[in-house]
């Protein structure tokens, strides 16, 4: 290497290294970090290489402020891009659509889990419609890996207009609350022209069912991802590692002497410490998130004993898809009385409804459903049931199982009897007691060939950790 070769080397590694600290000094006030400084968070030490570092500019300092690089997190190879602010608003550009389709391309020769940070607030109004074309590209991309690995996007701060579109359309969204922003109309005209303020901010965002999870500070942000990542296989060939734990798979559970909680209920089952929640905010009474069981990643569902709306059956649809996609698999805790009459009435939910079916009968996982509460009529048939594909479904004693609701039964069967009480209010709630006693068991739905067996309560999660090892081969 001559001597003129080695200087121009060195003096292009301290232009790096400065425009580098700079950039780092100007964003440490807003709490944002560097492209560079989030890929040293989220790779494992020492581990990433970038892809296409100066595309987009002529000298490493003035390169395009979209970044990609590949490397291991938690020992796994993982791809990643980020958008930096710290240069003007960072609009996206041709040449950062150049580098994700190189990223991209690399991806589907060795598929793994792609990592987007999204910090711009739209596309480069420079550039014009040349740069739209290129964003239509890597959007189509996006779409055709979807199948491939999972994609995870890290809101950072503003995610606007096309980019948003972008951003949305990846597995799991995770917003940093102090500065992420996910929109597709700005703002102040959403506040100008509906009177709304704040849609684009983390806690609507998040209500809304846009986000998966919010978190403040960036750092928190990688970690969140981190977490994420140690539950998804790397691609649909593989997958996800198994876990260490200390809990006992045998351990006894305490939780369903009653009908627990949907929270209640997926502590006492999956291993401690291992409950990854996703959309917390949003339909809360449908839970969705990740855990393990006896150290085997899996999926979970838990309704809480409300009648499921349409946010919760698109909820539950979108996560269970995600599951399928990448072969998690997927426990079900039913404690639902009926689909939301309310709902009905202003929207109508047969669509939603049957999509639902749909989405468990297409599913090639392991399926376990287990009820633990209220199951009657619909519910039955449309939801996680075993002609819609699930390998066992169990009971607690405490499961309440019938074609209709105790209320709508008494009413229909019992009108004549209850016109010559003296007392129709206090005849009726006896009838309806009468009822849950007597027809409602999970006794008659075993006999019916609806339910495997009856779960002593004890005994929940050995039975359901047994049965995850043998559907997985753990």
């Amino acid at each position: 290497m001559s001597e003129q070769t080695k200087s121009y080397g060195a003096q292009l590694s301290a232009d790096l290294a400065a425009s580098e600290q700079a950039r780092r000094t100007l964003l440490e006030k807003s709490g944002r970090l560097t492209s560079r400084a989030r890929f040293e968070a989220l790779f494992d030490e020492g581990s990433y290489t970038e892809i296409a570092a100066f595309v987009g500019g002529s000298a490493a300092g003035d390169a395009d402020r979209l970044l990609c690089a590949y490397g291991a997190v938690n020992g796994e190879c993982v791809y990643a891009f980020s958008q930096e602010i710290s240069e003007g608003d960072a609009a996206f550009t041709t040449a950062g659509a150049k580098k994700l389709s190189a990223l991209y391309d690399l991806a589907e020769k060795r598929p793994a889990p792609i990592v987007g940070f999204f910090d711009a607030a739209g596309a480069s109004l420079a550039e014009g419609l040349p740069m739209m074309a290129a964003l239509s590209e890597v959007i189509a991309r996006r779409a055709e890996y979807s199948a491939t690995a999972p994609q995870i996007a890290l809101i950072a701060g503003p995610c606007g207009a096309s980019l948003a579109g972008f951003a949305a359309g990846f597995d799991l969204v995770i917003l940093e609350e102090n500065n992420g922003e996910l929109f597709v109309t700005a703002p102040s005209v959403v506040k100008e022209a509906c009177k709304v303020e704040g849609h684009a901010k983390a806690a609507l965002a998040a209500k809304a069912g846009q986000v998966h999870l919010t978190v403040k500070g960036e750092e928190a942000l990688i970690a969140a991802a981190k977490d994420a990542l140690s539950y998804l296989p790397e691609n649909d060939e593989e997958s996800a590692p198994l876990f260490e734990t200390a809990d006992d798979a045998n351990r006894a559970t305490v939780a369903f002497d009653k009908i627990p909680t949907a929270d209640a209920a997926v502590e006492d089952i999956f291993d401690a410490a291992s409950i990854f929640e996703l959309s917390a905010a949003y339909a809360p009474s449908a839970k969705t998130g990740f855990a393990t069981l006896a150290g085997v990643p899996c999926a979970f569902v838990a309704t809480d004993g409300e009648a499921l709306g349409r946010n919760e059956l698109v909820k539950i649809i979108r996560f269970v898809k995600l599951c399928d996609r990448f072969e998690l698999p997927l426990i079900t805790l039913v404690n639902a009385p009926a689909f939301c009459a309310c709902d009905e009435g202003d929207a109508g939910m047969a669509d939603l409804v049957a999509r639902l079916s749909e989405t468990y009968a297409d599913c090639d996982i392991p399926m376990i459903t287990l009820i633990t509460g209220k199951a009657y009529g619909p519910i039955i048939s449309q939801f996680a049931s075993k002609a819609l594909g699930a390998d066992f479904v169990y009971a607690t004693p405490s499961a309440s199982i019938s074609l209709l609701a105790p209320d709508s039964a008494v009413a229909f069967s019992e009108s004549d009897s209850l016109k010559g009480l003296d007392n129709p209010i206090a005849g009726r709630a006896a009838l309806i007691e009468s009822y849950l006693t007597e027809k409602t068991s999970p006794v008659f739905a075993a006999r019916a060939g609806l339910v495997d067996d009856i779960l002593a309560p004890s005994e929940v999660r050995a039975r359901l950790a047994f049965a995850v090892n043998m559907l997985t081969e753990a």
